[in-house]
């Protein structure tokens, strides 16, 4: 009978981060909003706001 090989995974590192989770709708509108009081409730800018938290979230730079 052969011996089969298992792998041990490795600890994150900064070359091999952890994987994220994808962040939910809820933390997304969360961090738009905050942006958008932050920035004096303007008009017009939703979509900017929502993508700028997406995109923030997603690389780890807002806390969720």
């Amino acid at each position: 009978m052969k011996k089969t090989k298992t792998t041990k995974q490795r600890p994150a590192s900064k070359a091999f981060p952890a994987p994220m989770s994808e962040p939910t709708r809820e933390d997304i509108a969360a961090a738009a909003h905050a942006t958008w009081e932050q920035e004096g409730r303007p008009e017009g800018r939703d979509v900017e706001h929502w993508l700028k938290a997406e995109t923030e979230l997603r690389q780890g730079q807002r806390p969720s």
